[in-house]
Order: C-alpha cells, then sequence, then structure tokens
C-alpha cells in the first residue's frame, strides 16, 4: 500500500459511519475486493468490475447463453418498519425488496435464500405473522425460499438473497442508455413517501385517500412480470427500480451510462390522492417524489421508435408507462424542468439510513 492510499485509508478511518453513509460504506468493500488473483472472468457484473458498482445485482456468465442473477437486501425493523405497518406486511416488504431489484434487470426470479433474526423475549406470534406475510410474497411472485439461518439478535432483521436467470441477450442494466433515449417510469410515483410524511408529522387526511397511500407504502408490488416481458422484447437501453428516490436513480443511469438527462416535472406521473393531499396540505411535491422512494416502479430509458411497443407491453399487465423526459446534456448531468419554466440540477441524493435529513428520514 503507497503513502496515498495509508493516508487515505486514515482519513476514512477517523469518519463515524453517519458521516460517510451507505455508500463510503460500499466504496470501502468495493475498494478491498480488488486485485484477487482467482480467475473472475465469468463474473459480468459485480463490486469488482468497472459498471457493477453501479448495478443492484451481481451477474454471473454461466457460459451458456443463459446468465445468473444475484442480489441482496437487508430490511430491520428500526429503520424499515414505518409506524402502523404490521408484521404479516413486513414480512411481504422482505421478499419485495429482493425481487424488484431481479425485475429491474428482466430476470426470472428462481429461489430466495432468507436469513431472519428476532429479539429472544419478542412474542412468537411476530415470526408467524411474518412468515406467512413473506409466503404469501412469495406466492404471488412464484418464487420460493429454499433455505436461509435464524439468529437472536437486537432488532428484528429480515436479510434475503434472491437469485434469478435471464438469458445473455435479455439483461437489462443501467449502462447502455443513449443520447435521444426517452427516459419513461411505470405507474405513478410519490404515493408511498407522502404516506410516511403524513405518518410522521400526523396529518389529518380522508380515511379513501388513507387507505389508497397505505397500500403503497405497506405492500409495494415489484414489477417483476413486466419487467420480464420488456427484457424480452428488447427494447430497452437500461433499467432500474425507483426504491430510493426518482432523483438518485436519474443519477444512478447518468453516471452508468455517461449520459445526462433531462425530466420535466409537470410529466412527472402522479396519483389523484397524492394531488389532493399536497394541495390541500401545502405539500412539496417534487422533494417526495425525487429524494425519498419506496415506488418499487420501474425507470428506463426507451428509443424513440420504440416507444409504442414497450407502451403496449405495460398496458397488457395493467401498468401505464409515461414519459417524463430525454436522454440529453453532459454526462452524468441530470437536470429537472420546473413547472414554472426554470431548468435546475437534480441533487444526487436519496434515501440513506445511515444519514438523516428532513427529506429522507423513514422514522420518526
Amino acid at each position: 500500500m503507497n503513502d496515498n492510499s495509508e493516508n487515505k485509508h486514515r482519513e476514512v478511518s477517523d469518519m463515524k459511519i453517519k458521516e460517510i453513509g451507505e455508500k463510503g460504506i460500499i466504496e470501502i468493500f468495493q475498494t478491498r475486493f480488488q486485485g484477487f488473483s482467482f480467475d473472475m472472468s465469468n463474473v459480468l457484473l459485480g463490486i469488482q468490475t468497472a459498471t457493477g458498482i453501479h448495478e443492484d445485482c451481481a451477474v454471473i456468465d454461466l457460459r451458456n447463453d443463459l446468465f445468473l442473477v444475484i442480489t441482496t437486501d437487508l430490511i430491520g425493523a428500526r429503520t424499515h418498519k414505518p409506524p402502523g405497518m404490521n408484521d404479516y406486511q413486513f414480512g411481504k416488504k422482505a421478499i419485495t425488496v429482493n425481487v424488484s431489484d431481479l425485475a429491474a434487470m428482466g430476470a426470472r426470479p428462481t429461489c430466495l435464500v432468507m436469513s431472519v433474526g428476532f429479539p429472544e423475549e419478542f412474542d412468537s406470534r411476530i415470526v408467524e405473522e411474518i412468515a406467512e406475510g413473506m409466503a404469501d410474497a412469495c406466492r404471488s411472485y412464484q418464487v420460493p425460499v429454499v433455505g436461509g439461518d435464524v439468529n437472536s439478535t437486537d432488532d428484528i432483521i429480515l436479510a434475503g438473497t434472491a437469485i434469478g436467470l435471464v438469458p445473455a441477450d435479455q439483461l437489462l442494466t443501467r449502462h447502455s442508455a443513449r443520447t435521444g433515449d426517452l427516459v419513461a417510469v411505470t405507474g405513478t410515483l410519490g404515493d408511498p413517501a407522502l404516506y410516511l410524511k403524513i405518518l410522521l408529522e400526523k396529518h389529518s387526511i380522508s380515511n379513501e385517500n388513507r387507505q389508497a397511500l397505505a397500500k403503497r407504502l405497506f405492500e409495494p408490488e415489484a414489477r417483476i412480470k413486466v419487467g420480464k416481458d420488456l427484457a424480452e422484447a428488447k427494447i430497452l437501453t437500461s433499467c432500474a427500480d425507483i426504491t430510493d428516490g426518482l432523483g438518485w436513480e436519474l443519477h444512478k443511469i447518468a453516471v452508468a451510462s455517461k449520459i445526462g438527462i433531462l425530466v420535466e416535472e409537470e410529466k412527472i406521473p402522479t396519483s389523484d390522492a397524492f394531488k389532493q393531499i399536497c394541495k390541500l396540505q401545502r405539500i412539496q411535491q417534487l422533494p417526495l417524489i425525487l429524494y425519498v422512494g419506496e415506488d418499487f416502479e420501474l425507470l428506463m430509458t426507451i428509443p424513440p421508435e420504440h416507444l409504442e411497443d414497450a407502451k403496449k407491453i405495460c398496458s397488457t399487465r395493467g401498468i401505464p408507462l409515461t414519459v417524463i423526459g430525454s436522454v440529453k446534456g453532459e454526462p452524468g448531468e441530470v437536470l429537472i424542468k420546473k413547472i414554472d419554466g426554470n431548468i435546475e440540477p437534480v441533487k444526487k441524493k436519496g434515501y440513506d439510513q445511515f444519514v438523516e435529513s428532513k427529506e429522507n428520514k423513514k422514522q420518526g
């Protein structure tokens, strides 16, 4: 190790985890996993590869025109279980967060392994409810849990690893967007973030709106079927799932693909409940959409000539597809045209459980 790397190592080591955040932690592991002497030629995407750091899944070439796609996600009750979410819903979410990463890469889920941890003094009913939620989510996505581990922990911890398969010519990534592509999203954005804000700040809303928003936050759905359909059609140039905020996901694609992106605020699709509540409560819409997340919709880039094909595929699954912008501008730059006509940079930020902020804090 040279002097510069030693100094950098000492500098990072002197910082608190909350100061370096989630992205800083990833960078530490990335540097430690470089320079292995054994053969890694079948690792197409991983923390060691040039573009793998921008993806949520690792990709292994099985060398028979088939790729193995692997992802992992961990949720804990203190940081990922908002007020009002029951244990059954928490169990469902543990499956959904893993399967959603596979959906964004066009992979078909084949199995999961789950490691779970519970405080030993908790009632066993909690285990039963979480297990039932996980099982129902597995039935919905048609993917089995085939094993895992159980431990005694200080918090309820649900850690999953999802494994999927995708034909070599159908893999979706973040790093192939091209200038001139259209930027589009499935569904509507902002409902989960808005309901989280309502819960934490105790806003008053109608029962009808409450039920609609609660469903989006407490029982999100991974777009696994439409992701697979779009991958099979071979019409997308990039794809991601929106879990950490639209702004952060746009930046990931921009950096990975070395392109610029311009989106328009007035084109971003939101639900009637979202619009109504934000207007009545005088809540700013854009920060919720850009920097909080939990939507579990797909963000993609599409060549203009394939837009109608993509819309038809999504419509067949009962999911709207909306163009919100285009690939243009300086590499790595993400801009948004506001409703008033002003163009502003989108901040490179999203939900980070290690860093507290008024815009992305998930627990009060």
